[in-house]
């Protein structure tokens, strides 16, 4: 039979029955890959981000607006009340580390993108790219979550902010340009341009490899 993700532990009368948190599931045993995949195959409908409904009906869905501004309000009375300054502190050292995580996980896809590029002006950042770009291609190969991601969301989840779904691209990609990160046409076009720009980049480098070579072994008149 399948799990039921944990529901609030505490009455809370202005949330519907059928309310699922993040902060709750998570402790639960749920993951966020568990999440992320109900809500692609209808089972959940996100109400917030971290807050979910198992039961879309019209009913409900009418009353979001309510249940909405009252989830927000629990949340901050409850993060707010009798905190001490050391955790306040502590969370926004949180924000700033989740940021700065989120930077260099920018910084990373880019450089995969384009140091094949970058490499023919300066041919020594072969030597970095070619482990970051096999890195990169062995976490997507295996399916396994990206470690930048998770630490950004664990930073994320520690300072207080909402987590996102769909990964770091789905969120600051191809959320905003209304693109499903899991669709078919999505994925594709990432590979090709990935792949594309990589395989043009070291065409040319071998090309011009290739030329130095022949220059070198022609002999001098």
């Amino acid at each position: 039979m399948a799990r039921r993700p944990p529901t609030l532990g505490v009455v809370e009368p202005l949330l519907p029955p059928d309310l699922v948190l993040r902060r709750h599931a998570l402790p639960g045993g749920w993951s966020d890959e568990e999440l992320t995949a109900r809500l692609r195959r209808g089972e959940l409908t996100r109400l917030r981000p971290g807050a979910y409904l198992t039961d879309p009906s019209p009913q409900l869905l009418r009353a979001t607006p309510r249940a909405r501004s009252a989830c927000r309000g629990s949340d901050r009375t409850r993060g707010a009340r009798n905190q001490p300054a050391e955790r306040r502190s502590g969370e926004d050292g949180g924000v700033l580390l989740a940021g700065a995580v989120a930077v260099l996980h920018g910084t990373v896809v880019l450089f995969m993108l384009t140091g094949a590029l970058l490499a023919l002006r300066r041919p020594r950042l072969v030597l970095l790219h070619v482990p970051v770009a096999l890195a990169v291609l062995a976490v997507n190969l295996a399916g396994a979550p990206c470690p930048l991601t998770t630490l950004e969301l664990a930073l994320r989840e520690r300072a207080g902010l909402p987590p996102y779904d769909g990964g770091f691209l789905g969120h600051v990609l191809f959320g905003p340009l209304g693109l499903d990160v899991a669709a078919t046409a999505t994925q594709v076009g990432t590979c090709t341009v990935a792949l594309g720009l990589n395989a043009l980049g070291y065409g040319l480098l071998l090309a011009r490899a290739g030329r130095s070579s022949a220059a070198r072994g022609r002999p001098h008149t």
